[in-house]
């Protein structure tokens, strides 16, 4: 069974690392980790391309649309979001 996680990002420099730190951390790991920029005018995305994780943008601004962006990127069996 492999598992893409999909975590939706707009301005979340406060919050991403934790994010991202307890993604990576977890006994049973993500097989990939798809980090959807929504636009993001902050730091987040830089200190997302420290991480193993791969990047994709949605310039239309809402979650519904970041989120379809992010599932239809993913590559695995299990889609799960954060």
């Amino acid at each position: 069974m492999t598992v893409s996680v999909v975590v939706l990002a707009h301005n979340e420099e406060k919050y991403i690392k934790k994010c991202l730190d307890g993604l990576i951390n977890q006994e049973e790991k993500p097989d990939e980790i798809i980090i959807v920029d929504n636009n993001c005018t902050d730091k987040t995305i830089d200190i997302c391309k420290e991480y193993s994780v791969r990047i994709v943008q949605e310039k239309t601004q809402g979650i519904i649309a970041a989120r379809n962006t992010g599932f239809n990127a993913a590559k695995y069996d299990i889609i799960s979001r954060c």
